[in-house]
């Protein structure tokens, strides 16, 4: 993760519907354009495939010398992967698992949550 990322305003950033299951999609599309765009950075004439380059691009990427410099997930990454991201949580279904939590919620956790 590129020290200039700052997962506290991207999360800011995101619905408050997301579950677990979405922040997890988050991170993982953020990292898989993160291998795309090393793995594009290093092939001849990428700049002529904007839209990639379909097959021959996930071979090369599959044939990046498994020894090269660790991969770094940059605030572009996560900027294009929020993007791309729907929520799997509609409005109603986020309304009932918050009022789950609150029916589940210990007296003392509840107490303290509200203020």
């Amino acid at each position: 993760l590129s020290p200039t990322v700052h997962l506290e305003s991207i999360a800011a950033r995101c619905s408050l519907n997301l579950s677990g299951a979405d922040y997890y999609a988050l991170c993982a599309d953020a990292f898989l354009r993160a291998i795309r765009r090393k793995g594009t950075s290093a092939m001849p004439c990428a700049h002529l495939f904007p839209n990639g380059m379909g097959d021959a691009e996930d071979e090369h990427v599959e044939s990046v010398d498994q020894d090269a410099e660790e991969v770094e997930v940059e605030g572009c990454d996560f900027e294009a992967a929020l993007k791309d991201l729907r929520p799997s949580l509609g409005p109603e279904e986020a309304r009932r698992y918050a009022e789950l939590q609150r029916c589940f919620q210990s007296p003392k956790s509840a107490s303290s949550a509200e203020g």
